[in-house]
């Protein structure tokens, strides 16, 4: 019993004694019998299968590095400046916040901060101001201030354009910063032009008392002079054609009988009548040519206030606009008004037109509706 004892301490100690000698474990626990690397070729390294750390960071400011590669990211230089295509996407980023519309905001409505202003621009390159008050309610809207009031301005963002300049010429336009008209020079005109519609004479080759005359074409050219005739005005309204706004339509009431040379005491029964009220509207009569004449004066036969012999009761063509065509537009000569009777009107200059217009006319008398016409004349050449 005392003899095994023994031997089982001897072996015991030779055991420990070749451990102690022969025996390594490395860091990560795997035993290595002979103290070099380990014995199988498996199992992957611990870290092998971790994801790779991110580089650290710079603290400065500077752009980040790739995590991949620990390189700056592709679009920084080395030298820190940005590439051109981040910086073409920056610079459009600026021009779309410059380019922001500012509004005005409803009156009453909150703002900050106090005081603040907002200027939005109006008109022919005005402006209108709007403040933020101390209660920190956006107040009213301003007017529209520091326009552009010349002649020649245009609106801003208007597009080149093409306009009739002199006689039958054109020319370029173009709207420039705070809105001023930029015109080019007048091209193509009509050599010794005029002005369509005008009117001119001559004595030559008449007799005396008599005249010529020619008229301007559409073409800015001169048109033939006409055969020697008397340098007389005379009622020229049988020449022309007479039309309404609106009125009657019945045999005797038709808008040529206000130029058929028979007047109201001719034949009372007989006229034309314009549809209108007893105050001014939109209501007209309308004396054109075929051709222009010269017109000095008007004559209006209208009924009186009260009834007349073929008991008209009133109707009286109170008052109108005197116009005259110019070739492009109603030019308005003169606005006549409270008359109880016949009138006339006389043009400060003659003019020389294709029509002429009764324009906002008005009824008054016994009855203020659908003033009568008996006769108009044009007195003219």
């Amino acid at each position: 019993m005392g003899h095994h004892k023994f031997t089982l301490v001897i072996v015991l100690v030779l055991s420990l004694m070749s451990a102690a000698h022969g025996c390594t474990t490395d860091p990560d626990g795997t035993r290595d019998e002979d103290g070099g690397p380990p014995q199988s070729d498996s199992a992957p390294p611990v870290d092998a299968a971790l994801p790779p750390k991110d580089p650290p960071q710079p603290r400065d400011g500077s752009p980040p590095m790739d995590s991949s590669t620990g390189d700056a990211p592709a679009d920084v230089r080395g030298d820190g400046s940005i590439d051109a295509a981040d910086a073409a996407d920056a610079a459009d980023a600026a021009d779309a916040a410059d380019a922001a519309v500012v509004t005005l905001q409803p009156p009453g409505t909150p703002c900050s901060p106090p005081s603040g202003v907002v200027q939005v621009p109006c008109g022919f390159c005005g402006t209108i101001t709007q403040v933020c008050l101390p209660s920190r309610l956006w107040g009213g809207v301003g007017a529209c201030l520091g326009e552009n009031t010349s002649p020649d301005r245009c609106m801003p963002g208007s597009p080149a354009a093409t306009e009739a300049c002199g006689f039958c010429g054109s020319r370029a336009t173009s709207c420039q910063p705070g809105c001023t008209k930029l015109q080019g020079p007048c091209l193509g005109e009509t050599p010794g032009g005029c002005i369509p519609g005008a009117r001119g004479t001559s004595a030559a080759g008449c007799a005396v008392g008599e005249l010529q005359e020619r008229f301007c074409l559409p073409t800015c050219a001169w048109g033939p002079y006409s055969g020697c005739r008397a340098n007389v005005f005379v009622n020229i309204a049988p020449l022309g054609t007479v039309t309404l706004s609106g009125g009657g339509s019945a045999t005797n009431f038709v808008p040529a009988k206000a130029n058929d040379g028979i007047s109201q005491a001719a034949d009372c029964s007989m006229f034309a009548w314009i549809s209108a009220g007893s105050t001014p509207g939109t209501g007209w009569a309308q004396l054109a040519w075929s051709e222009p004449h010269i017109v000095s004066s008007i004559q209006v036969d209208t009924n009186g206030l009260g009834n007349d012999p073929c008991l008209n009761p009133g109707r009286t063509l109170a008052g109108a606009q005197v116009q005259w065509w110019n070739g492009a537009a109603w030019v308005t000569s003169a606005t006549l008004s409270g008359q109880n009777d016949d009138w006339s009107y006389t043009f400060p200059a003659p003019v020389t037109t294709t029509m002429i217009r009764l324009y906002g006319v008005y009824a008054a008398g016994i009855q203020t509706s659908n003033p009568i016409l008996f006769e108009w004349e044009a007195i003219g050449q």
